[in-house]
C-alpha cells in the first residue's frame, strides 16, 4: 500500500513538472520572439548586432528548457522525499510514514536495516497504511493555476502563428532578418529617404561641407514631424523641414550640413516608424593638379627653341606663343575641364581620354593675351575640386626697340661742316635687324646686323632677307656723321635722330620701330658759333674764381684751433671745390670738344686751352688738392710743423688756381682782339660795299641822263 501511493505521487510529480516546463517554454518563446521582433521591428537592427541577438535569445531558450524541463523531468525522487511531501499535505500520519521510510520495514516493502522490538514495526506499518487509504496525491497539486497557465502559455504562442498569418509579409522579414540574417527591411508606414547615397554610401572630399538630405514621403499614412540622426559623437533632432514636389510626390525634407568632413562618419536616422541604419559617409582625397608646367613653341621671329617652364605664380609668356599646359593629378581622373574668358566669350577645353588617367595636358590657342585657366576635375570616385584650380598666364606684348643715344662733343648750334659724334645703345626683347639715321625726315644712313656686326645697307648682298640675319638684343654703337654732305646754309636748322627695328611679325607687321631721342640742331657761322662759345668761357671764369675765394675761406680755418671737427670741415669743403673744379674742367673739355668737331679750333687756340687751361686744371685735381687733403688730415694740435706745411699747400693750389685764371683772362683778351678784328673786317667788308653800291648808283644815274 505505502510503495503503491509513494508511486503514484513520483508519477504525478514527474507529469507536473513536464507541464510547467512546457508552459515555461511556451511563455518564453513567445516572449523572447516579440521581444526580437519589436526591438528590430523599431530600432533595424545591423546585421552584427541581430546575429549576437539570435544567438543571446537562443541561448535562453535553450537554458529554460533545460532548467524547466529536462532537468526537472529527469530528476531523482527518493522515498524520504515522497514521504516528506505525503507528511506535508496529510497531517494525520504524524511522521509515521517518514519513520516507516527511513526504517525500510519489510513489511512495507522495504528492506530491513535494523533490529525492532517485536511487533513494533508492524504496527506502525499498519497504522500509516490505515492512514494513507483514501489519500488523493492530485489534491497536492494547484491543478486549476497549473491549467491556467498552461491555457495562457498555449494562447501566447498561439499568438506567434496567428501573427504570421494575419502579418505574413512582416512575419516573413522577421524570419529572413533574424533566422536568415538577410539585410531586407521591414516594411513601414512612413518612407523616409536619404539622398545621394547609393547602397548606403556616399563619397564626399576630403575637408568638404556635407549636406544631409532626408525627405519624408508625404503621400505614406505616417508622416514625421521630426527625425532623428544618430552618430558615432552625438545624436541630433531636425524640426525644420520644407516641402518639396518631386516627380508628383510631395515630401517633408529635413537637411542638415556637416561642416569640414575630415574623417568618415555612420549615420543612423530614425524619422517615425522608419529607420536608415548605416548609412555610410566615405572621406577621399579632393582631386587636385601639382607639378605645374609649361610647354612653349616660340613665334618663329624670336628664333628660340621650345622651352618648358615651371608655373610659379603669375606666368609671363611672350606673345604670339604656343602654349601646352601640363600638370599631373593626385589621383586617377576621368575627366578634367578648362575655362577661361576671352573678348569673344568663354573658352573651354575638355580632356579627351577614354580611360582614368592622371597626366594632364592642356593646349591653348596661340596666346595672345591675358588668360585665367580655371580647372575643373572629376576623378573616378566621382569627386569633384571644391575650388577651380587656377593658372594665371599674362602675354608679355614684343616691345619696339629701345634707342639710347646721346651727342658728344657737339651743341645745339653746329656749323656747316661740322661732324655730329653720336653713340650709345639699341636694345630689343628679343633682337635688332636693321637700324637707321634720319635726318630732317630723309634717312640718311641704314645699317643690317648680321652676325654680330653692323653693316651699311649698301654693304647687303641683294635678295638677302633681313628676318634671317642674327639677331643681337644689345647692340652699342659709336659713329659720326658729318654735316657737309648736306651743304647747310647759315641760319637753318636740321633735325636727326636715330631708329631701329626688330623681327617682330604678329598681326601681319614687318617689324617693330623704335626711335631715339630727336636733336634739332641751328646751323650757325663759324663766328657766331666761337662767340657763343666764348660767353661760356667767361661764364666759366667767373664760376673758377669763385672756386679760388671758397679755398681762401677754407684757408681761414687754420687760424682756428685744430680739432676733429675743424678738420672734417676742411676736408669738406675741399671736396666740394674739388668737385666745382672738375666741372669746370669737363665744360672747358666740351668747348674744346665742340671746337674740334666744328673745325674751327685753330692751333693758337688749341695751345691757349690745352696748355694754359686744361692741363693745368687737371694737374690741380690730379696732384695738388690730394696733396693738400692729406697734409689736412696729418695736422695734429700740438705739431706747428704740420700746421705751417699745410698753409704752404694751400698757397701753392690758391697761386696755382690764379695762374689758371690769368690764362682765362689772356683768352678773353685774345678773344676780345679776334672780336675786335672781326669788327674792324666786318666794317671794311660793309664800307666797301655801301662803296660800290653808291658807285653803281651814280653809274645807273649817268646812263639815265
Amino acid at each position: 500500500m505505502i510503495q503503491r501511493k509513494l508511486g503514484q505521487l513520483e508519477q504525478t510529480l514527474r507529469f507536473y513538472a513536464f507541464v510547467n516546463g512546457i508552459t515555461v517554454l511556451l511563455f518564453t518563446a513567445a516572449g523572447l520572439f516579440w521581444f526580437d521582433l519589436a526591438f528590430d521591428r523599431f530600432f533595424e537592427l545591423p546585421l552584427i548586432v541581430r546575429a549576437f541577438t539570435a544567438a543571446a535569445l537562443s541561448a535562453c531558450l535553450a537554458a529554460a528548457a533545460y532548467r524547466y524541463l529536462i532537468r526537472t523531468c529527469l530528476m531523482t525522487f527518493g522515498n524520504e522525499m515522497l514521504a516528506a511531501v505525503f507528511e506535508r499535505f496529510v497531517p494525520a500520519l504524524n511522521g509515521t510514514l517518514l519513520t516507516v521510510v527511513s526504517r525500510n520495514f519489510p513489511a512495507a516493502g522495504i528492506s530491513v536495516t535494523e533490529t525492532l522490538p517485536s511487533g513494533f514495526g508492524t504496527l506502525i506499518i499498519q497504522d500509516a497504511a490505515e492512514k494513507l487509504r483514501g489519500v488523493n496525491v492530485r489534491r497536492f497539486f494547484c491543478v486549476r493555476r497549473l491549467t491556467l497557465l498552461l491555457f495562457c502559455a498555449f494562447v501566447c504562442s498561439a499568438s506567434i502563428p496567428l501573427f504570421f498569418v494575419l502579418c505574413s509579409e512582416t512575419a516573413a522579414v522577421w524570419l529572413s532578418r533574424s533566422i536568415f540574417l538577410s539585410q531586407q527591411n521591414y516594411p513601414r508606414r512612413s518612407l523616409l529617404i536619404a539622398d545621394g547615397f547609393q547602397d548606403g554610401i556616399v563619397r564626399i572630399g576630403k575637408g568638404d561641407n556635407f549636406t544631409l538630405s532626408v525627405r519624408a514621403d508625404m503621400s505614406m499614412p505616417l508622416v514625421p514631424e521630426k527625425i532623428r540622426i544618430r552618430t558615432a559623437n552625438r545624436t541630433l533632432t531636425l524640426e525644420h523641414f520644407t516641402v518639396q514636389t518631386t516627380d508628383g510626390t510631395d515630401y517633408r525634407v529635413f537637411t542638415h550640413t556637416f561642416p569640414e568632413v575630415l574623417e568618415p562618419m555612420t549615420l543612423h536616422i530614425r524619422g517615425a516608424d522608419t529607420t536608415l541604419d548605416n548609412l555610410h559617409i566615405g572621406v577621399l582625397p579632393v582631386p587636385v593638379l601639382t607639378d605645374f608646367s609649361l610647354q612653349l613653341s616660340y613665334p618663329d621671329y624670336m628664333q628660340r627653341q621650345p622651352q618648358t617652364v615651371p608655373v610659379i605664380g603669375r606666368t609671363m609668356i611672350p606673345d604670339g606663343t604656343a602654349v601646352t599646359v601640363a600638370a599631373a593629378a593626385n589621383k586617377p581622373l576621368l575627366q578634367w575641364t578648362a575655362q577661361w574668358t576671352t573678348p569673344n566669350g568663354l573658352e573651354t577645353v575638355k580632356s579627351r581620354e577614354t580611360a582614368a588617367f592622371t597626366a594632364v595636358e592642356c593646349p591653348l590657342p596661340v596666346f595672345r593675351s591675358d588668360v585665367l585657366l580655371d580647372f575643373r576635375l572629376n576623378d573616378i570616385d566621382s569627386l569633384h575640386n571644391r575650388q577651380p584650380i587656377h593658372v594665371d598666364l599674362a602675354a608679355v606684348k614684343d616691345k619696339p626697340p629701345v634707342v639710347t643715344a646721346r651727342l658728344d662733343g657737339i651743341g645745339v648750334a653746329v656749323t656747316p661742316d661740322a661732324d655730329v659724334p653720336m653713340s650709345g645703345e639699341m636694345s630689343d626683347d628679343y633682337g635688332i635687324c636693321r637700324a637707321a639715321l634720319t635726318v630732317n625726315k630723309e634717312t640718311k644712313m641704314q645699317w643690317t646686323r648680321e652676325s654680330g656686326q653692323w653693316k651699311s645697307a649698301a654693304n647687303v648682298q641683294p635678295g638677302t632677307d633681313i628676318a634671317r640675319l642674327v639677331a643681337a638684343q644689345s647692340a652699342p654703337f659709336n659713329f659720326t656723321y658729318s654735316l657737309s654732305t648736306l651743304q647747310l646754309k647759315p641760319g637753318s636748322s636740321i633735325t636727326l635722330f636715330l631708329s631701329a627695328a626688330d623681327k617682330c611679325n604678329l598681326d601681319g607687321k614687318t617689324g617693330q620701330s623704335g626711335e631715339g631721342p630727336h636733336w634739332t640742331l641751328e646751323v650757325v657761322t663759324p663766328e657766331r658759333l666761337k662767340t657763343l662759345l666764348e660767353v661760356r668761357e667767361t661764364t666759366l671764369r667767373q664760376r673758377f674764381e669763385v672756386v679760388i675765394g671758397e679755398v681762401g675761406r677754407t684757408k681761414t680755418f687754420l687760424n682756428q684751433p685744430i680739432d676733429d671737427f675743424n678738420k672734417s670741415r676742411m676736408l669738406r669743403d675741399t671736396q666740394k671745390e674739388v668737385y666745382d673744379q672738375r666741372s669746370i674742367l669737363d665744360a672747358f673739355e666740351l668747348i674744346r670738344q665742340e671746337m674740334l668737331n666744328n673745325k674751327i679750333f685753330t692751333d693758337d687756340l688749341q695751345q691757349r686751352l690745352n696748355s694754359g687751361i686744361i692741363s693745368p686744371l687737371r694737374n690741380i685735381l690730379s696732384a695738388d688738392f690730394p696733396e693738400l687733403d692729406k697734409r689736412i688730415e696729418s695736422l695734429q694740435p700740438e705739431t706747428a710743423a704740420a700746421k705751417t706745411a699745410c698753409l704752404e699747400q694751400f698757397d701753392t693750389v690758391v697761386k696755382r688756381m690764379q695762374d689758371v685764371r690769368d690764362n682765362m683772362l689772356s683768352l678773353e683778351s685774345f678773344n676780345e682782339a679776334v672780336e675786335l678784328l672781326r669788327s674792324i673786317l666786318k666794317q671794311q667788308q660793309q664800307i666797301r660795299s655801301e662803296t660800290l653800291e653808291e658807285k653803281n648808283n651814280r653809274l645807273k644815274k649817268l646812263l639815265e641822263d
